[in-house]
């Protein structure tokens, strides 16, 4: 399905902007049913950023509370001190 390096073997001397509006246009020429297969590729991609980014914001989260209470430590260690 990647038909990138097959227009680059047919069009050598075409950059990659070029290369990039071919695709596009071969895309946009497509029937629905076509297309269908590569809506449903970036369908499933969307779902797996999401669950990804959900991981991700929890792992972050957790960092933040791990940092906020490490700060939390060392200013109650170092009040305490003064005297």
């Amino acid at each position: 399905t990647d038909i990138r390096p097959k227009l680059k073997e047919e069009h050598p001397d075409f950059n990659f902007g070029q290369l990039g509006k071919l695709i596009g246009q071969r895309y946009k020429d497509l029937t629905a049913d076509e297309k269908a297969k590569f809506e449903k590729m970036a369908e499933n991609d969307k779902l797996r950023y999401a669950r990804e980014m959900e991981i991700y914001k929890k792992k972050q989260k957790s960092k933040m509370a791990a940092k906020k209470e490490e700060s939390e430590d060392d200013e109650s260690s170092s009040g305490s001190d003064s005297d």
